[in-house]
Parts: C-alpha cells; sequence; structure tokens
C-alpha cells in the first residue's frame, strides 16, 4: 500500500514486492539492485529514472510461468507472456502507469527476475518535457549520442522549428530534411538507441570484445547468490546496467547480458558442486 509521501523508486519497489511475494516459494523476494539513470537536455540534468532488479525463487520448470503473468494483471497491470526462443526460458513484460517491468525465467535455475524502471521523473520546472524513449538502462543497442535517447531532435526539441540568424529556411530545423520525419533525432530515425555497428555480410564475422576471463569463481550457494555476485559487478566501461538473465547446465550457473552502456557482451560461470 503506497502513500502519496512515497517516491516512485519506493513505489516500484513496493509494487514489484507485492507482486512477486506470492510468486516465492521458499526464501521471500529479493531487491539485487536499485539504481538511477539521470536525464539530461542540452547537457543539463532535468530528471531521473528509478530502476529495481528483484529475484524471486520458484524451482525449476517453467510450465507454471502463466502464474507469473496472472498475478501482474491482478494487481492492475496490463501484462504479456513473450514466446521463448531458447527451450526452458520464459519472458513476459508488464506496464502500469508508465511503470514497465521485464520478467525473465532462466533456463533450469528456478529464479525468476523482475527488471522493472519507472518513467522519467523530471526536477521542478521541467515536468512539461515530453518523455524521452530511452534512458541508459532501458531497451537494447546504446544511446544514440546525438539525441542522448530522446528520439527527438534537440535542436528544435522535436517541435521541427528553428531560426537561424542570417539563414532563410521558413522556420523549419534541419531535421525536416531527416528519413524519420519533422522533429525526430536524424541520426538514430527517432528511435533514441542505436545498435552496435554490423558488418556487411561479405565481410568475416568477428565475435564482439568481451570481458576478459574472470578468475575462476567460488561455487555458489544458490542461483540467486550468483545473480547477487554478478549483478553488483562492474563492465569494463564502468557500468553497472544491465538486465541479468540465468541458465543452468549440468556442470555450471551462467549469468549473462549485454551492457547496457556499450553493448558489450557480458558473462560469469559458476561451478556447481560435483555430484556425490
Amino acid at each position: 500500500m503506497t502513500t502519496d509521501t512515497d517516491t516512485p523508486a519506493d513505489r516500484l519497489r513496493a509494487e514489484l514486492l507485492a507482486v512477486a511475494s506470492p510468486l516465492a516459494v521458499g526464501r521471500p523476494p529479493s531487491v539485487v539492485r536499485e539504481w538511477t539513470d539521470t536525464q539530461e537536455l542540452h547537457d543539463e540534468p532535468v530528471g531521473h529514472r528509478y530502476f529495481a532488479l528483484l529475484a524471486v525463487e520458484r524451482g525449476a520448470g517453467t510450465e507454471h510461468f502463466d502464474e507469473v503473468t496472472a498475478a501482474f494483471a491482478a494487481a492492475g497491470w496490463h501484462a504479456h507472456r513473450w514466446t521463448g526462443h531458447t527451450e526452458g526460458t520464459a519472458r513476459a513484460s508488464a506496464k502500469r502507469d508508465g511503470f514497465e517491468v521485464t520478467a525473465h525465467q532462466g533456463r533450469g535455475t528456478g529464479v525468476l527476475t523482475l527488471s522493472g524502471h519507472t518513467p522519467v521523473v523530471f526536477v521542478p520546472g521541467r515536468e512539461g518535457l515530453r518523455r524521452p524513449l530511452h534512458t541508459l538502462s532501458t531497451g537494447t543497442g546504446v544511446l544514440c549520442t546525438d539525441c542522448q535517447g530522446w528520439g527527438i531532435c534537440l535542436i528544435c526539441e522535436g517541435t521541427g522549428r528553428h531560426h537561424t540568424p542570417g539563414r532563410t529556411g521558413y522556420g523549419r530545423c534541419q531535421c525536416w530534411g531527416g528519413q524519420a520525419g519533422p522533429g525526430r533525432c536524424v541520426d538514430c530515425a527517432g528511435q533514441g538507441r542505436t545498435a552496435p555497428p554490423v558488418p556487411p555480410p561479405w565481410r568475416r564475422q568477428e565475435p564482439a570484445p568481451a570481458e576478459p576471463t574472470p578468475p575462476a569463481e567460488a561455487v555458489p550457494a544458490s542461483a540467486l547468490d550468483a545473480l547477487t555476485t554478478a549483478a553488483g559487478r562492474p563492465c569494463t566501461c564502468g557500468s553497472l546496467s544491465c538486465h541479468w538473465q540465468l541458465a543452468r547446465t549440468r556442470t555450471e550457473l551462467r549469468v549473462s547480458a549485454p551492457c547496457q552502456s556499450c553493448a558489450r557482451p557480458r558473462s560469469y560461470s559458476f561451478p556447481l558442486p560435483t555430484p556425490r
């Protein structure tokens, strides 16, 4: 139950815990990590977006994953389950009042992760700004360097109107010449994000640069402990922004995700105890 004095971060945490608690089998849901993205406009901070990563132990198997979307729906969220491409995994998304959550259950781990974020909360006096499409920790790829996730042309701030002294342009900004249309960022075609460069098919495919191989990990007590360990480690670029996913084989637990700041693939392997 939230109150008028709760911050958006408090509300996000409380609502995710309320949905996750009935789904837990064993220990209660845990908040693995919370963080904040700063939103800027013309190099001036104008707002923040809050994030939370929760983990829920549910037991192995994805055949009961519909219980996850049902729990969100019962709490007033609009939830949708996605068909996974990998056997044994399940994924769903949920939205409510500008809050967004991605739920993912990794193969063979029995651990459900909930990655949620709030809308951008603008500072006093800037509440009239339009919502940016992305901040650092959302979506795939990396933020567009030109619009910094807004998806709009920052010269005219999305209006399509601009006047440069000494030039005639009928009040039109240069973004009118972009393929995405007036007011949208020309560099990313209004997407706010740019995918990592993809070499042409005729060029030999080189693997994406990965992080240096980490030293051997200690045997984790559980998949949740492995997730908590990985989530607290920064990428080589210094960022902690990742939407981690878990997978289990006969010999190891793997925690992996692309870095949300530089798109570098990240992965940590934890050996499982040897069966006796």
